[in-house]
């Protein structure tokens, strides 16, 4: 495992590595976006002056 040896392996592992992290990232966005998001409707106010 040494730096000059020829990495055949490595790009295969690098597009694994690199879709995972993509897919996590993705997600995670999404997540995030529907959490943050605010509600479609707009907040109505209590109507506590109609119940006195």
């Amino acid at each position: 495992m040494s730096p000059t040896a020829p990495s055949a392996r490595l790009p295969r592992a690098l597009l694994i590595v690199l879709g995972i992290l993509v897919v996590a990232f993705v997600a995670t966005l999404v997540i995030l976006l529907s959490v943050v998001r605010p509600p479609s409707y707009e907040p109505v106010p209590v109507p506590s002056v109609s119940r006195t």
